[in-house]
């Protein structure tokens, strides 16, 4: 179960003193080394199902702590601009699946045959092949009618829908084994949901709904591998969406104060900005390697 704000807060105060910086440096590297690397920490990290109560902890803390920045910024007479938060959901699967409470070991088993015999058609299938391809969708299908919770699956269901090119039941179906991931390293929907929320209850928060630009700009309306190097880590194009939808919400900021904002035509584009930053196809390549091997 996640530790409550308060003692969040103060692990925050001491891991701020450099002797506790150095401690913390040195154990995390042990503990990286002795574990095997990310694998490794990955194997032995703690899991957090959608509707687990570390789960809800963790949303309640992350609430409170967003609604206690918008407090202070608003005493102080600033505006806050809220961004939402997007990942890749068409090219990296989830961390960790796992499946509802109290499923009995006969509709595991059952579950288990339908998912193993989707998987084995769907890496065989080519991606034009459709009959293979609803073979395999159809026994996923089967598998969810049990239990729809397991993140694997919804993520394997998302891949048929993908090459069958059905985008929106691909969509729904990516979102959630993003959802359902219990290792949290993306925003989930809850997250997003949490920001819009606190945007749309307090006056004078301007929302920059960065999830939905990204969607919306996305090949097939699916966040994928055209904007993120990795799960959350953006392309060079989608560092330009992010800053576009930043700009555009500062300008709405600074238009609700009557101080001469400039125009959202004032934007320059994509390419004027990889001109004046000297972008190279070399450049670019070798900042995309460096970026694939961190």
């Amino acid at each position: 179960v996640p530790p409550s704000a308060s003692a969040i807060q103060a692990r925050m105060f001491f891991r701020g003193l450099r002797s506790a910086q150095l401690v913390t440096h040195l154990t995390s590297v042990n503990n990286y080394l002795v574990s095997g690397g990310a694998e490794g920490i990955f194997e032995h990290a703690h899991k957090a199902p959608q509707d687990s109560s570390g789960r809800m902890r963790m949303y309640e803390n992350f609430k409170n702590n967003l609604w206690s920045i918008y407090q202070d910024v608003n005493e102080g007479g600033a505006i806050t601009i809220l961004s939402t938060l997007g990942n890749n959901l068409r090219n990296w699967p989830p961390y960790a699946s796992t499946h509802k409470p109290g499923l009995s070991e006969t509709d595991r088993e059952r579950w288990n045959d339908y998912y193993q015999a989707g998987n084995e058609i769907l890496e065989m299938a080519s991606d034009g092949d459709e009959a293979a391809l609803r073979r395999a969708l159809d026994h996923f299908l089967q598998a969810r009618e049990i239990d729809e919770t397991h993140a694997a699956l919804q993520f394997r269901l998302g891949a048929c829908y993908d090459k069958l090119g059905e985008y929106v039941q691909a969509r729904e179906a990516f979102t959630l084994a993003r959802d359902y991931d219990a290792h949290i390293l993306r925003a989930d929907s809850a997250i997003n949901a949490i920001i819009r929320e606190c945007a749309a209850l307090n006056h004078g928060v301007i929302l920059a709904d960065v999830e939905e630009r990204f969607m919306n700009e996305s090949q097939d309306g699916i966040m994928g591998g055209d904007l993120y190097y990795d799960f959350v880590h953006l392309h060079l194009e989608g560092e330009y969406l992010l800053a576009s939808s930043m700009f555009e919400a500062i300008t709405q900021a600074l238009a609700g104060r009557h101080e001469h904002p400039a125009s959202a035509a004032a934007q320059m584009s994509y390419e004027e900005c990889m001109k004046l930053l000297g972008l190279s196809p070399y450049l670019e390549a070798l900042l995309l390697s460096g970026a694939l091997e961190t």
